[in-house]
């Protein structure tokens, strides 16, 4: 069922198209469910239409992959695999099956935002290749001609719908994909002389959360003072440098619990926490639960329990 809304706002807009799976659209290897854009003025409620669907309040789950790109405004955005980051025009992110997330703009400013749900071998094969990256969510190529032409021809191919679209989709969604990719490396991105280098940071942080690591060693990888890595990162990622870390390995370690074969002792020590009783106090800090009560609850309610605590230690969550 295709719809287009008019809010109470009349310069607010919900605009999407729905999109049944057919053998046709799998054997292209990308199949398109559903597409839209949304127009948000700044003070408009953002959840309003979508509480019959789901409890957008506290996040989704999705069975499949997705596309978010902005082109006014700014928000925020977090999942269970990336810190919450601050997002604005220019950006794109991606949504991936089975991993919590939330999203939305900020009231002051509003936003728009074109959309795309997806899935499919050849978008699995991407993430297989960590081409797509569920800890990488965002990418940053700026405010293109060639990105929006892209999204608004997906648009009105699932609006039109004309004889064989289902191959025309899979193409333009994965030419989309490469081209977003493309401006990212070739530098067009609006912060592209530091995204790199906090990119670099991130992922260091991520292979290296079992081990020690200091502010002044990730601005010396980084190549910037302490001061200013700081504040860049922090920027970047709505999140300190420590505050980050310490999320990434509570993060390691609710997986790790999950599993269930190992003691909290040997969690923390996994990680590189040399006393047990403050991994204990931190990950109670952060989950929101002890770890050992963790450990034994269901994933519906550890998605909960993630949705309502706060992203880092001392850290509020935006508004």
């Amino acid at each position: 069922m295709d719809r287009k809304d008019k809010m109470m706002d009349k310069t607010a807009i919900n605009e999407y198209h729905r999109i049944m799976s057919t053998p046709r659209a799998k054997a292209w290897g990308i199949q398109v469910s559903a597409t839209g854009r949304r127009l948000i003025p700044p003070h408009h409620n953002y959840f309003r239409d979508h509480e019959t669907q789901y409890p957008w309040r506290k996040g989704r789950i999705l069975p499949e992959y997705g596309m978010v790109y902005l082109t006014k405004g700014q928000g925020v955005f977090r999942s269970h695999q990336s810190a919450e980051i601050t997002v604005q025009a220019g950006d794109l992110f991606f949504l991936f099956p089975d991993i919590w997330h939330l999203y939305h703009p900020h009231k002051e400013t509003g936003w728009e935002e074109y959309w795309i749900t997806f899935d499919g071998a050849i978008i699995r094969h991407l993430a297989n290749h960590q081409i797509l990256k569920p800890g990488q969510p965002l990418l940053r190529p700026g405010i293109t001609v060639s990105l929006c032409d892209a999204f608004k021809k997906i648009i009105e191919l699932a609006d039109d719908r004309p004889t064989h679209f289902e191959g025309t989709l899979a193409v333009n969604v994965m030419q989309l994909i490469i081209r977003a990719h493309e401006l990212c490396a070739a530098g067009n991105a609006p912060s592209s002389q530091i995204c790199p280098a906090i990119q670099n940071a991130k992922d260091y942080i991520e292979e290296h959360c079992n081990e020690p690591l200091s502010i002044d060693e990730l601005a010396n990888l980084s190549h910037m003072s302490e001061r200013h890595f700081s504040r860049v990162f922090k920027d970047t990622t709505g999140l300190p440098p420590k505050q980050y870390y310490n999320q990434v390995r509570i993060h390691q370690a609710k997986a790790l619990l999950a599993r269930g074969d190992q003691t909290v002792s040997q969690v923390a020590h996994a990680l590189g926490f040399e006393d047990a009783y403050y991994f204990s106090k931190l990950f109670k800090k952060l989950a929101g639960r002890a770890p050992s009560a963790w450990r034994e609850i269901g994933p519906e309610t550890r998605n909960m329990l993630d949705s309502k605590t706060e992203p880092g230690p001392g850290v509020k969550r935006k508004q």
